[in-house]
């Protein structure tokens, strides 16, 4: 599968087209379009361990998938459409609350330091929570909120 490069990869800027091939269940390799230099080998994390939890009735009708089973048995391409709704989720709740931080006079206000957010930075991320200095304090203590 082709795909195209929607931001810039770091070290690898010049490339703007990579394509997909399944090795196998385990291994695929993602080959930069017009390079045959570079390559990268991707592993399926499903393939290493089980992974059981309940797909929400929403996201099954979402994915099409007809009866209630474990993820595993998902294809590859519903494990993508779940992670890719899961993030789409969190961006949407993140943007929902940069909503209502301007309905109080809070929006562009660090939760942490409570100093003003780079125009720059909200710019970029206009949902941002963080400032630059507390985002990399959040992101080592693992505990983004």
């Amino acid at each position: 599968m082709l795909y195209n490069v929607k931001k810039p990869i770091l070290g690898f800027e010049n490339v703007l087209q990579v394509e997909l091939h399944e090795i196998d269940g385990l291994f695929s390799s993602l080959d930069a379009i017009g390079s045959e230099i570079i390559s990268w080998t991707l592993v399926n994390p499903y393939q290493l361990r089980e992974y059981s939890f309940d797909i929400p009735k929403d996201v099954q009708v979402l994915l099409d998938i007809k009866e209630d089973s474990d993820f595993a048995s998902c294809s590859t391409n519903s494990e993508n459409n779940y992670l890719i709704y899961q993030q789409q989720l969190k961006e949407l709740q993140e943007i929902n609350e940069a909503l209502e931080a301007i309905k109080t006079n809070e929006y562009g206000i660090c939760k942490m330091c409570e100093e003003p957010i780079n125009p720059e930075r909200l710019k970029i991320k206009p949902f941002a929570k963080y400032c630059i200095d507390c985002r990399e304090i959040v992101e080592k203590e693992g505990n983004l909120r």
